[in-house]
């Protein structure tokens, strides 16, 4: 056998030992800050002698940080130990080095309360009345989140390629938003420093809100990081 070949060899060897499959991109953690708050409020719209009104507020970084672990080396394939809870790892493929074979996580975290649901009750005698608030009540909001990594990367283009959803890692299971779920978000997998992801967050919520009709308003600082 050539020399070279014996030298690719031992080099795909080492790396395939020594990287024990962990895949290149060096993300280590995917955490959640920022804040919403939505309010429907019925007086905006009613014209009769009672309605009421929700006050949903959400702070976002109360969620639990999810923090990568990398496979240590001889740790056999495929096996979920070594991973606490809120801990992930990613795996590359053999010959598609920056495509995810595999999502490996601890245990979810238990829901964390992030915020409040405050429900006020308003009447008046006639509709040309001012509105007298009647009672309010608080109720906590818990969420829970565990976020997804899957695909990316390109064998032909050797892992480089057009922003799309055949070369970009994807990464969702994010936490609803008012009930109301968030979309995939991409990554490319050789940036090695991802960007927070704030637009499609505040996207989202703007069009929910605008769906909302008169009655909702709210604001949106919500943000995916990664480090």
């Amino acid at each position: 056998m050539p020399a070279e070949t014996n030298t690719y060899k031992q080099k795909k060897d080492t790396f395939m030992t020594s990287s024990q499959l962990n895949h290149p991109n060096r993300v280590a953690s995917v955490s959640m800050t920022g804040n919403t708050s939505v309010d429907r409020d019925g007086r905006v719209s009613s014209t009769g002698t009672s309605t009421t009104r929700t006050l949903e507020e959400i702070d976002y970084s109360l969620l639990p940080t999810w923090t990568r672990v990398f496979r240590p080396k001889n740790q056999l394939f495929g096996t979920q130990a070594g991973f606490g809870e809120a801990e992930f790892g990613i795996f590359h493929k053999t010959n598609q080095p920056w495509k995810i074979l595999q999502y490996a996580q601890g245990a979810t975290p238990a829901s964390v309360v992030v915020g409040t649901s405050t429900e006020y009750v308003y009447s008046r005698v006639v509709n040309t009345d001012p509105w007298t608030e009647d009672s309010a009540t608080a109720t906590d909001i818990s969420l829970q989140w565990t976020p997804l990594l899957a695909d990316g990367g390109h064998p032909v283009s050797g892992g480089k390629g057009a922003d799309d959803d055949a070369n970009s890692i994807r990464i969702w299971g994010l936490p609803s938003m008012h009930f109301f779920a968030l979309p995939d978000i991409y990554r490319l997998p050789w940036d090695m420093a991802w960007a927070s992801e704030t637009v499609i967050l505040s996207d989202t919520f703007d069009a929910m809100i605008a769906a909302g009709g008169a009655d909702y308003s709210g604001t949106c600082s919500a943000s995916l990081d990664f480090t």
